[in-house]
């Protein structure tokens, strides 16, 4: 069922009272809709709403509630209905009996799963049940079970809050759903980092492998978030958050082929400067281009890390450059200006020359602070020349804080 548009404006216009005063007598088909509809949008002001929903209790069920409408299907006749079942969880439950006829959209819906998955595997109901309450017992006994289907369109169309709030409540971020996917394989796909990282902080797995590709086209589902990632070449620095977490940039698909090497056949896609609207569901889904420059800097950075043998000593080269050149600095056998040749005039090293000859990135400030006199340099220019003073524990110290071009923005 559609939700009313008077609703939507309500929404669109952040009156939080009309919106509750609706659920309080909605159905929870109606509650249902409102909700799938604010997981579709990028909306910062949503969150509230879809708080608002959840709290309603009209689009989960307890995860006592849960287990019990499974025993309730296990232990169901042939030829037992939807009330039927709701009547055996409900005394499984010790509840009033119809005190679940609120919800028997949620019901019907995981009635369908269970039968699904019989289908799918091949396998009695009786052993579904029991996959799908092993399932459950990996969750949160006090929240709520939340659908794989509400995280993966979060994860598609909505923002890093919505995800973390729906983690927080329960979504487990690596459930593999009946279409052998996972939310975080999903946002891995897009161009929006932020989601990305909330999956992996509420414990998404970087090296989750789906079920064997040869199922599905290969280009559209890469069996890891990496080579998901690599092969849309939406974001170079969704792969760098990626491999920063742990992705594992050996891993192979069925045909032996690793995230560089999606990265090199999405070279051939014919390019686009800008990315489609999001509104534009055709273009995003179809997905035969790639963005102008993207995919040779995801092929240059995971052919970088491949070389230095680990993300570790990739995203360290430079720290262990510039501890390398503290130390001779320290012991007079280097200083930061003899690279500039001899005939520069002694004094402390300019930020762009140790860049230039170190290798090293070192972040400064837009405006630079004024010299205290005509023959004083600015602090930010004597900036190596106060760290090769440092005691060496106390370098290593301020490497490890060190945010160079190689790390992650997130």
């Amino acid at each position: 069922m559609s939700t009313p548009k008077r609703i939507l404006d309500h929404v669109r216009d952040g009156d939080v009272a009309p919106v509750r005063d609706w659920l309080a007598t909605a159905t929870c088909q109606d509650a249902l809709g409102l909700f799938w509809n604010l997981l579709g949008s990028r909306r910062a002001a949503n969150l509230r709403f879809i708080s608002l929903v959840l709290d309603s209790g009209m689009v989960t069920l307890s995860w006592a509630e849960h287990k019990a409408v499974l025993y309730a299907v296990g232990q169901a006749a042939g030829s037992d209905v939807q009330k039927d079942i709701r009547r055996a969880a409900e005394a499984i439950l010790g509840a009033p009996e119809r005190s679940l006829d609120t919800r028997k959209v949620l019901i019907k819906e995981l009635c369908e799963k269970v039968l699904s998955l019989t289908i799918r595997e091949q396998i009695t109901r009786e052993q579904a049940v029991v996959i799908a309450a092993a399932e459950l017992d990996f969750t949160d006994k006090k929240g709520v079970y939340l659908e794989a289907s509400y995280l993966v369109r979060a994860a598609t169309f909505s923002n890093a809050s919505v995800v973390r709030e729906l983690c927080s409540r329960g979504a487990n971020p690596n459930h593999v759903n009946e279409h052998n996917w996972t939310a975080l394989h999903t946002a891995a796909q897009g161009r929006h980092v932020d989601v990305v990282r909330a999956l992996l902080d509420c414990g998404g797995d970087p090296n989750l492998r789906v079920a064997p590709e040869d199922e599905f086209d290969e280009r559209l589902n890469p069996p890891t978030p990496l080579m998901c990632a690599a092969a849309s070449t939406h974001s170079a620095e969704v792969v760098r958050v990626l491999l920063s977490r742990g992705a594992d940039f050996t891993a192979t698909n069925a045909t032996n082929r690793d995230a560089q090497a999606y990265a090199l056949k999405a070279l051939s896609r014919p390019t686009r400067d800008e990315f489609p609207d999001d509104e534009d569901r055709g273009e995003w889904e179809l997905q035969d281009w790639r963005l102008a420059g993207e995919a040779e800097r995801i092929f240059e950075l995971l052919a970088d890390v491949r070389t230095a043998g680990s993300w570790k000593r990739y995203v360290g080269a430079w720290r262990v450059q510039l501890l390398l050149l503290q130390k001779l600095c320290s012991t007079g056998r280097a200083s930061p200006v003899t690279a500039l040749g001899p005939d520069h005039a002694r004094g402390p090293a300019s930020v762009e020359a140790l860049e230039a000859t170190s290798g090293c990135k070192v972040t400064r400030p837009r405006k630079r602070a004024p010299p205290t006199d005509a023959t004083e340099e600015g602090p930010t220019d004597a900036l190596m020349a106060r760290l090769v003073a440092l005691p060496p524990p106390m370098v290593g110290k301020v490497a490890s804080y060190w945010r160079t071009a190689r790390d992650p923005l997130y």
